[in-house]
């Protein structure tokens, strides 16, 4: 993971950051989903240093075949 500092005085955090379905990690090391099936999604980032949660599209979230919950 690279992470690039920016020139401003906010001191904004930016990263690339790489999400994976976790459910298709645990089936590809078992041998039951082939590597070139793991779904995942790579992307510059801004980082909030104070959170405590992480927040998606919910067209990234479609991509990782992950559950929306209300």
């Amino acid at each position: 993971m690279k992470t690039l500092f920016s020139d401003n005085s906010a001191g904004a955090v930016y990263s690339t950051i790489k999400l994976t379905n976790a459910a298709d990690e645990a089936m590809v090391s078992r041998g039951v989903l082939a590597p070139k099936h793991l779904r995942q999604h790579e992307e510059r980032a801004l980082v909030d240093t104070g959170s405590v949660h992480l927040v998606i599209s919910e067209q990234i979230a479609q991509k990782l075949g992950l559950r929306i919950l209300d």
